[in-house]
């Protein structure tokens, strides 16, 4: 009967938020990825939603743990229950602990043990997730990539660049810009580029070695997007990766492959049309990559300084840190109204409440 009660612990805890007249929040990124300083190391502004909410709430983000109501975090494919535990004797007893994964793609028994830590969970690819369901946290939602990497007042500084970003001389390479991890199925793919494609221009990493990208400051990594106009996505698995937002944000042109499933879920095909991204079948030979090459910089040059713009735009409005996190904490805190999971906590037959509410 343990997860049972578990789940209505949760419920009550979450229940009692909406009894509060202001809820704190905190934003804790995972440690696994402060050794490339991924995320910006202030988010005050991008956090700071002010104004009333529905029920007349006010939310706001709090930097100390042991103010927070509701505490979201990140897991990036390591085990990091430890970690949440620690964490966990830092909060009030009845605070909410909700992790975002971003690597439900990958380290599947890593991602199983930090989320039983958890109380909630949303999941960044929605292709694969029927692992994540357990007796001891609820899998409450789908909360894709986004473009993370610049905070609003990093990307304000280079927006008042008019220069760098909409004179800058952009170059018809393609940009393939990754980390080489040696066992995946694009291996192959990106050697090939190297090898008989002079129109790629092919800038790696290895797992253990990030300093080319990472070692720069803000300012130069967003520089090495806006050199092109164009950049091929080539996921690890088949995920929605933050480099489409990314590449958008600079205002390029992504050539996207099908095999990148979770698309339509977040960038509808009209919108993909308006920002003249250039999807592919799962045929990543030479020809065929250029040939999507040539269409993404025909659909760059038609669009113009119109386009870099509305691309961008585009992202800084939908697809920013802060639109997650937004999303994060207010599908957190408005859960009891949704009455579709109710009877399945009351009815938990030992799979998992969100199973049994997308089930009906």
């Amino acid at each position: 009967m343990w997860p049972k009660h578990n789940l209505q612990r949760l419920w009550n805890n979450t229940a009692q938020l909406n009894k509060l007249e202001k809820i704190n929040f905190a934003f804790y990124p995972s440690i696994e990825n402060d050794f490339i300083k991924y995320f910006p190391a202030d988010l005050s502004d991008d956090l700071n939603f002010g104004g009333i909410q529905p029920k007349l709430k006010f939310i706001d983000y709090k930097t100390e743990l042991s103010e927070a109501d509701v505490l979201l975090t990140t897991a990036h494919g390591s085990d990091m229950s430890p970690y949440l535990w620690k964490i966990r004797q830092q909060l009030k007893p009845s605070s909410v602990v909700v992790v975002w994964l971003w690597d439900n793609h990958l380290g599947h028994l890593n991602n199983l043990k930090t989320i039983l830590m958890a109380d909630y969970v949303f999941f960044s690819h929605d292709y694969i997730i029927d692992y994540l369901y357990n007796p001891a946290s609820l899998v409450i939602g789908f909360l894709p990539a986004c473009s993370a990497q610049w905070s609003l007042k990093e990307l304000g500084d280079i927006r008042t660049d008019t220069d760098l970003i909409i004179n800058m001389k952009r170059s018809n390479q393609l940009l393939v810009n990754y980390v080489d991890y040696k066992t995946t199925w694009r291996t192959e793919v990106i050697s090939d580029l190297q090898k008989n494609m002079p129109e790629a221009d092919v800038l790696l990493m290895t797992m253990h070695d990030r300093k080319r990208y990472f070692n720069l400051d803000k300012i130069s990594r967003f520089k090495e997007w806006l050199n092109y106009k164009t950049t091929l996505i080539l996921p690890v698995d088949k995920d929605l990766s933050t480099r489409i937002f990314d590449a958008l944000l600079a205002g390029l042109v992504p050539i996207i492959p099908e095999r990148v499933v979770d698309l339509e879920k977040v960038i509808s095909f009209d919108e993909q049309k308006k920002l003249g991204i250039v999807r592919i079948n799962d045929d990543f030979s030479v020809p065929t990559i250029r040939k999507a090459l040539n269409l993404a910089i025909e659909n760059f040059d038609n669009a113009g300084t119109d386009g870099i713009i509305f691309r961008q735009e585009y992202v800084m409005k939908n697809h920013l840190l802060r639109n997650r996190i937004y999303t994060a904490v207010m599908t957190t805190i408005n859960l009891p109204e949704h009455t579709n999971i109710v009877p399945a906590i009351a009815a938990f037959n030992g799979t998992n409440a969100a199973v049994l509410a997308k089930k009906g």
